[in-house]
């Protein structure tokens, strides 16, 4: 009887000691919230995140690198990009890899009051120095097509590894919105001869030499009147 009644105190004492222990219910928290991040409850998990996040700063303790990229990674999943910014963010403070550059920039690209320009100059040659060169390009050139700056797609075109046909014509556009219309019918005519499949460039090649043709038969008309 003594026996029993040491194990039933030893028990007792256990689970209180666990119960105070505030960093044994973090780590409990966390797995639960892990668990429902890999069976791809991401809103739940997301919840769970963001409820650890908030006790490890109540309790003044360094909140783990995995937990925000897993909660930046659950907010993307359910469309909160705001926060999957600010937890991408939080977590380059404290590490920086790839993926989880990547991360802030296509966070960055669905959030409106990010500042993605000085997102992609800062990561910019870390990127290309971790053989993701591609891939900040890629985002270079979009980000200038959103900024509506010809001269930034032009120059950022040229870096495009494997463009395809809306960013090849989006670097026609903005040679001819550039006064350099010469320029942009002789890449369209290129495109089309190397790409027969291009829609888009050839009709936008129909579309100039169709006004070529009008605007050459006006001309050709008023010196006729003029005779």
């Amino acid at each position: 009887m003594k026996v029993s009644k040491s194990i039933f105190y030893i028990s007792t004492l256990s689970l209180s000691l666990f119960a105070c222990n505030p960093l044994k219910q973090l780590q409990t928290a966390q797995i639960s919230a892990d668990k429902d991040f890999n069976n791809k409850n991401y809103e739940l998990a997301y919840e769970k995140y963001s409820t650890l996040i908030e006790k490890y700063k109540q309790g003044n303790i360094d909140v783990p690198y995995g937990v925000y990229v897993n909660s930046a990674s659950s907010a993307m999943s359910i469309g909160n990009y705001d926060a999957a910014l600010k937890n991408y963010q939080e977590a380059l403070n404290d590490s920086v890899s790839v993926n989880e550059v990547k991360g802030l920039i296509e966070a960055s690209e669905k959030t409106a009051n990010s500042n993605l320009t000085s997102i992609l100059d800062q990561y910019g040659s870390f990127l290309k120095d971790s053989g993701a060169e591609d891939y900040y390009n890629t985002k270079l050139f979009g980000n200038a097509v959103r900024s509506g700056s010809q001269d930034k797609i032009i120059t950022s075109y040229i870096n495009l590894k494997t463009p395809n046909e809306s960013q090849s014509m989006e670097y026609v556009r903005a040679l001819e919105i550039s006064g350099k219309k010469k320029d942009a019918i002789s890449f369209c005519n290129e495109l089309v001869k190397n790409n027969p499949e291009y829609y888009k460039a050839k009709e936008y090649r129909g579309e100039y030499y169709y006004h070529f043709a009008e605007n050459w038969y006006k001309n050709e008309m008023e010196k006729y009147n003029k005779d």
